[in-house]
């Protein structure tokens, strides 16, 4: 018998300098069974001819199987083999079918079959499986055609492969092509990517920065070893990410985080993905520098003294949360940042910015922390009272999806998971709170958010009942950037937004506020837990008044079956000139109407915008409970239209009346979408009818039932 000569399973060289070498990605299968108990052998036996073993496989269910491989480590791999027919044969019966698997068996994939020309053992055509790479490989060979007796002999069964570099150095270029997740990267030199870089182990040598850029993506799969400096970029293109990391940090070095704010002067809700050993002065301030594009001016109580920057006033510029409400950073001298701590924070533009004037031309800037980066879980506890809000914030370089975040249970204890509330920059003259729905991620109030948490950002949530609550941020959270636009609403919702929008100083318009109704059967109309409390704004708010007291952003409820008035609650007008935008989508059976208490009319809501000013001479109490929204059976808001009935004109300016064509006597009722009854005088004029109401009509839309032999029919009448 031929004596086995053993082979190391998954042979890696050190191929550094030296080139790729081929190699056995396993042991040649020489066909002595027993010497191979990592093979797997169903009705195989060891057979013998001319002194030398082979696999006799006589059966249709014979199956050789290699153990597990890792592709991975290897290029230009191949499968070789020896074959001859046993017995007495067809081709059907000699045929050989190869399979492979890269999810250790779960599935197979043919790769083809081979028909030896004789009963003589001797090599049959290679198969070429480069284009298989996975850590979870195995390599099937089967006689499917065999009849128990007559079949094949398999011999010499050999997977080759070129072993892949385990390493690769970056000084001016990388010396063994780019890392990938099972080779190490060695950074000797300074590197700024343009793509996203992936690898096992990272080592940045002492004196030497790996940047990421803006919006590419660092990848992990094994430890981080830091003697230099990692840089994160952000500009107006992204944010670099530190993708899931599950492995260990060490060394001296740091890593600076950055974040680009756009022009424009803002609060923000903001948060270090780091944690500093320098002051919030030596990062967020720059140190006091004034390069363009870098930092911004923090100011506060004692000025200089302090850390802060110097104005007039001196008023503060940046706070925590606490016990409920906002409280000024005393020092920015002594205060390091930590990761996950979140700052409301006035970005007035980067340190160029004129404090002597409250109007400076807005700059962008990009804000920088440097220190030890936050990575593993993260648990953050939170207030123990009843609908509290909580002030967090996302503590990795990398966005989150809320949805994660509240998508079990075991993430968070006492947490309210309907919603959670951002601050928009963008919105208003300085900003305004968004409630953002965590199943969806419609946002209210014209925000563009979605429900993915960027990095550096900070945001509320609320306790739900009295107890412990906390939130664990987890690595497992971070997702890709472009996930949020992906998260829209699904066909079945039904909702109604309502949206405010303001004409700004500037001449434009833009958002201020806004609410939103979500329609399904497991709501109740009763004030609780699936309602959103309204946050109050600097500028104009918007809400939903219930039980003549409550303020909500979000009201979840069932869909109105009979006529329903909700108050709205409007206060702190900052101008004079408004519309009301609008947007439903899936309410059938119910019309929604503005109802305008000051002017005495009613605006279909149906995607047209609503446009109003505000006499500065009323008192604010009034405008503050100026609108309504009515909710109408469909059937009485937009009745039937017949060929029988002509109303003209129509629409009609007020305090004028209208004709019904082709009628000549009939019973005619006016009614406004209140469903009060509107007295009219009805007229015979030849072939038509002329009806005129008795008092002048408000703008809006009324409802005209027309009774003629025992038959009634109703049309629109719109009056301007």
């Amino acid at each position: 018998m031929k004596i086995m000569k053993y082979k190391l399973l998954f042979i890696t060289l050190l191929v550094c300098g030296i080139g790729w070498a081929q190699v056995n990605i396993t042991p040649i299968h020489t066909g002595t069974i027993a010497s191979f108990p990592n093979w797997t052998h169903t009705s195989c036996t060891t057979a013998a001819a001319s002194s030398n073993d082979y696999v006799k496989m006589v059966n249709a269910s014979s199956k050789l199987i290699t153990p597990l491989l890792d592709f991975t480590i290897y290029s230009s791999k191949k499968l070789n083999f020896k074959a001859g027919s046993f017995g007495t044969v067809t081709d059907a019966k000699k045929t050989v079918t190869i399979s492979i698997s890269i999810n250790n068996g779960t599935s197979w994939i043919v790769l083809g079959t081979r028909i030896p020309s004789s009963s003589s053992i001797s090599a049959v055509a290679e198969f070429d499986i480069e284009s298989y790479s996975s850590n979870q490989v195995l390599i099937k060979i089967e006689t499917l055609g065999a009849d128990g007796s007559n079949g094949l002999r398999i011999d010499d069964v050999s997977i080759t492969g070129n072993s892949l570099p385990t390493s690769t150095t970056y000084t001016t270029s990388w010396s063994n092509s780019a890392p990938t997740t099972t080779i190490d990267a060695i950074i000797d030199g300074n590197l700024t990517t343009s793509t996203d870089l992936t690898c096992k182990d990272l080592t940045i040598n002492s004196g030497n920065t790996l940047t990421i850029g803006a919006g590419k993506k660092l990848t992990i799969a094994g430890n981080l070893i830091n003697n230099g400096t990692i840089v994160f970029k952000s500009d107006a293109s992204g944010t670099a990410m530190f993708d899931v990391f599950n492995g260990t940090q060490s060394g001296t070095g740091v890593v600076t985080a950055e974040r680009y704010i756009p022009a424009r002067r803002a609060f923000r809700f903001v948060s270090s993905p780091v944690t500093t050993t320098t002051t919030i002065k030596q990062n967020w301030q720059e140190n006091a520098g004034t390069t363009a594009g870098l930092g911004t001016h923090i100011t506060g109580t004692g000025g200089a003294t302090n850390g802060f920057d110097v104005t007039g006033t001196n008023n503060p510029s940046m706070y925590t949360f606490a016990n409920g409400s906002w409280a000024a950073v005393t020092n920015t001298n002594v205060n390091v940042l930590t990761a996950g701590t979140p700052y409301r924070l006035m970005v007035r533009g980067d340190r160029t910015t004129d404090l002597t004037t409250n109007t400076p031309t807005a700059t962008a800037t990009t804000l920088r922390s440097t220190g030890a980066m936050q990575t593993g879980n993260l648990t953050v506890n939170l207030s123990s009272t009843a609908n509290d809000v909580n002030f967090v914030a996302n503590p990795y370089q990398a966005p989150i999806y809320a949805g994660v975040i509240f998508g079990s249970g075991s993430n968070y204890t006492n947490v309210n998971p309907l919603d959670f509330y951002i601050w928009d920059p963008a919105l208003g003259s300085r900003g305004a709170y968004s409630t953002v729905s965590i199943s969806n991620g419609q946002a209210t109030a014209g925000s563009s958010h979605t429900n993915l948490i960027y990095p550096w950002e900070a945001f509320f949530v609320r306790t739900s009942t009295n107890g412990a609550a906390s939130i664990t941020f987890k690595e497992a959270y971070k997702t890709e950037p472009n996930l949020g636009s992906a998260r829209t609403l699904a066909v079945d919702n039904r909702f109604l937004k309502l949206n405010l929008k303001g004409l700004q100083t500037n001449g434009t318009w833009n958002y201020v506020d806004g609410i939103r109704f979500d329609f399904a059967s497991q709501f109740s109309n009763e004030v609780n837990t699936e309602d959103a409390q309204k946050l109050f704004n600097l500028d104009e708010d918007l809400a939903i008044q219930k039980d003549n007291a409550a303020l909500f952003s979000v009201e979840r409820r069932l869909l109105p079956e009979t006529q329903e008035t909700v108050s709205l609650y409007v206060s702190k007008y900052r101008t004079t000139s408004y519309v009301f935008e609008n947007q439903a989508q899936n309410i059938t059976g119910v019309q929604a109407f503005l109802k305008d208490n000051f002017t005495n009319t009613m605006h279909e809501l149906n995607g047209t915008a609503y446009p109003f000013t505000v006499d500065t001479a009323v008192p604010a109490s009034t405008h503050a409970n100026r609108f309504d929204i009515v909710f109408i059976p469909s059937a009485l808001a937009t009745p039937s239209e017949t060929a029988a009935i002509t109303l003209y004109p129509n629409p009609t300016k007020r305090g004028e009346g209208f004709y019904l064509q082709g009628i000549n006597k009939a019973q005619v009722t006016v009614y406004n979408v209140l469903g009060q009854n509107i007295p009219v005088q009805v007229k015979s004029q030849g072939n038509a009818l002329q009806v005129t109401p008795t008092q002048t009509l408000s703008q809006g839309i009324y409802l005209i039932t027309v009774t003629t032999e025992g038959k009634t029919q109703q049309v629109k009448w719109i009056v301007e």
